[in-house]
C-alpha cells in the first residue's frame, strides 16, 4: 500500500494517493515514509492547507536526516508563495536547526549538509525578492538573518535583501537580541566596505543606533566594538550621534576590553549569531563571510566534481573560476579552499596546492579567536595533511598536523586512514 501512495503522488494522481495514504496507520512507518511524497504532491498542486498535515508528521520525527532538507525547502516556499512568509521562514528555520543538530555527531556530513541549508536558504531568499521584490516584516528578515548565521554564515546578496527590509518602525519593534543581531550585521557591512556609496545603508545603521542609544538597549563589548569601528561613516552626516555614541559606550567598550583585549581583534565584516543570551559573541561570528562568493564556491565545487573531462583540466577550471573571484576582492568558502588543494594533491600539483594554500592565509587569515574561522581553517589544513600523505610527504604532513592541533582540531577520519594506507606502502619499501 505505501508503495501505491507514493508512486500515485509522484505521479500526481492525488485521489489514488490520499485514498491508500488513508489505508495506512498513521503511526506506521510506512506512513511516516510515504509523508515526503505526500506533502510534494500537495505543495505541487497549490494545497497548503492539506501539506500542512504531512509537514506535522515531518515536523515531529524523532530523528531527523540532510534528507529533510529538499522538503522542508519546497513546504516553506509554498507558505511564502501563499503569503505566509513568516511562518514559512520559522518552519524552515526549526528544521533546518534540528537537522544540524541531529547530524552533529557525523562530522563527514557536517559541511556538506551545511552547504545544501546555505543553498536552500539562498532560494527561499531569492523567492522573497522575485516576489515583487517584496519588503518582508520585520520579524521575518530576523528570522531569515538567524537561519544564516546559524548555518555559519551570512549569504550574500539574501542578508543584504533582509536588512534593507528593516524600516524605521520595524527598527524600533525588533527585540534587544534582535536589535543586537541587526546592529552587528549592518556594522559589518559598513566596515566591509560594501555600501561606501549607499546612503540608505547608513542611515539604517544610524536609526538603529538611535534607538539603542535611547531605549538604553545593554550591548556587550564585542558589539560595541564593532559599531565603533562602523560609527566612523556617519561622522559627517550624523556627528551629533557620533558623539552620543561615544558618551555612552565607547567608555565602557574601552574599559571592558581592557580586560580581555586578546580575545578581540579589528574586524572588517560580521556573519554569525551573535546573541547577548549566548556564551560568547564570537562564538559563531565569521568575519571573513561579506565577502565570501557562496555562488563563485559552488560552482568550483561543480567542477572539481565533475567527471566529463579529465580531472587536470576540471582543476585548470576550477583555478580560472578562482583567480577571477579573487580579482573582484572576494573569496571563495574554506571548504572551497581544502577541495582544491585535495584535488591539486589528486593531480600531483603539490606546488599548486602550496599556492592555494597561500591564497587562504592571504584571503582568510587564521584567526583563532573565532570558532568559524578556526571551524573553516580546520578543512583546509586537513586538505594540506592528505595532499603531503599523497605525495609521500610526511614530514611536512606532521608540521601540518602540529598546526590542527594548535587550533583544537585534528584530521578527519578519512585523513587518518592515509596515514595508515601510506605507512603501510612506505613499510613495503
Amino acid at each position: 500500500m505505501a508503495k501505491i501512495c507514493v508512486a500515485a503522488a509522484d505521479a500526481g494522481s492525488a485521489a489514488v494517493a490520499v485514498e491508500s495514504y488513508d489505508r495506512l496507520a498513521a503511526e506506521s512507518a510506512d506512513a511516516i515514509g510515504s509523508a515526503v511524497p505526500m506533502l510534494a504532491l500537495h505543495v505541487r498542486e497549490g494545497n497548503v492547507l492539506a501539506a500542512r498535515t504531512f509537514w506535522g508528521i515531518l515536523s515531529n520525527l524523532d530523528q531527523t536526516t540532510s534528507d529533510l532538507i529538499q522538503p522542508t525547502t519546497m513546504y516553506a516556499v509554498a507558505l511564502i508563495k501563499s503569503g505566509h512568509v513568516e511562518e514559512g521562514l520559522m518552519e524552515a528555520r526549526k528544521m533546518f536547526g534540528r537537522i544540524r543538530k541531529d547530524t552533529a555527531a557525523q562530522q563527514l556530513v557536517q559541511l556538506p549538509v551545511r552547504e545544501e541549508i546555505d543553498e536552500a536558504i539562498e532560494l527561499l531568499g531569492r523567492i522573497l525578492m522575485m516576489e515583487s521584490g517584496m519588503v518582508i516584516s520585520s520579524p521575518a528578515a530576523m528570522t531569515l538573518v538567524r537561519s544564516m548565521v546559524e548555518n555559519g554564515g551570512l549569504v550574500s546578496p539574501i542578508a543584504e535583501h533582509a536588512i534593507s527590509s528593516l524600516g524605521p518602525m520595524g527598527i524600533s519593534q525588533l527585540s534587544v537580541d534582535d536589535l543586537t543581531l541587526a546592529l552587528q550585521v549592518q556594522a559589518g557591512m559598513i566596515i566591509n566596505n560594501e555600501f561606501t556609496f549607499n546612503a540608505p545603508h547608513l542611515v539604517r545603521f544610524a536609526h538603529m543606533v538611535d534607538v539603542a542609544l535611547s531605549t538604553g538597549v545593554p550591548l556587550d563589548v564585542f558589539t560595541s566594538r564593532l559599531v565603533d569601528q562602523a560609527i566612523l561613516k556617519l561622522s559627517e552626516s550624523r556627528p551629533d550621534l557620533v558623539r552620543r555614541w561615544q558618551d555612552q559606550f565607547v567608555p565602557v567598550a574601552r574599559q571592558q576590553s581592557s580586560v580581555g583585549s586578546t580575545r578581540y581583534t579589528p574586524v572588517s565584516e560580521t556573519s554569525s549569531q551573535v546573541n547577548p543570551s549566548t556564551p560568547s559573541s564570537e562564538d559563531s561570528y565569521d568575519p571573513y563571510a561579506y565577502s565570501t562568493d557562496y555562488r563563485g564556491s559552488t560552482i568550483i565545487s561543480d567542477e572539481l566534481e565533475a567527471t566529463s573531462k579529465r580531472i587536470e583540466s576540471h582543476l585548470n577550471e576550477a583555478m580560472t573560476k578562482l583567480r577571477n573571484i579573487r580579482r573582484l576582492g572576494r573569496h571563495p568558502r574554506y571548504i572551497t579552499y581544502a577541495k582544491l588543494i585535495n584535488a591539486a594533491a589528486k593531480c600531483n600539483r603539490m606546488n599548486l596546492a602550496n599556492d592555494i594554500l597561500a591564497m587562504a592565509r592571504h584571503d582568510v587569515p587564521l584567526l583563532p579567536q573565532y570558532s568559524a574561522v578556526r571551524y573553516g581553517w580546520s578543512s583546509i589544513l586537513d586538505a594540506m595533511v592528505a595532499a603531503c600523505l599523497t605525495v609521500g610527504e610526511r614530514d611536512l604532513a606532521a608540521q601540518y598536523h602540529q598546526e590542527l592541533l594548535q587550533i583544537g582540531s585534528a584530521p578527519s577520519a578519512n585523513t587518518f586512514g592515509l596515514y595508515i594506507t601510506t605507512l603501510k606502502e612506505s613499510t613495503k619499501t
